[in-house]
């Protein structure tokens, strides 16, 4: 999978990514952001740093870890959530 984000920094853009947590349990260094599978289009959680993935975030484990089992698409919009049951584990958006 390539990275959720490439950039040294975050972008206004990515702070309207909906993230789950803000450190990564895996790197300790990126955000887990909801990405978006290519081709069946659904969601999954990426590291923006290492790219770490899980399939869920009510298990950010090591043992949930999945590396490579996504084809990342791109980064979700927090909007795009609404009303989906992962909106409770997302962090408010940053202005």
């Amino acid at each position: 999978m390539a990275k959720a984000s490439r950039s040294s920094g975050h972008t206004s853009t990515e702070h309207s990514c909906a993230a789950a947590v803000e450190r990564c349990p895996i790197c300790e260094h990126g955000r887990v952001l909801v990405a978006i599978e290519d081709g069946s289009h659904t969601f999954f959680l990426a590291c923006d740093e290492c790219g770490a993935e899980w399939d869920a975030p009510g298990n950010l484990s090591v043992s949930a870890l999945r590396h490579g089992q996504h084809s990342f698409s791109r980064l979700a919009l927090h909007p795009e959530l609404d009303g989906h049951p992962w909106l409770s584990y997302l962090r408010p958006t940053k202005p």
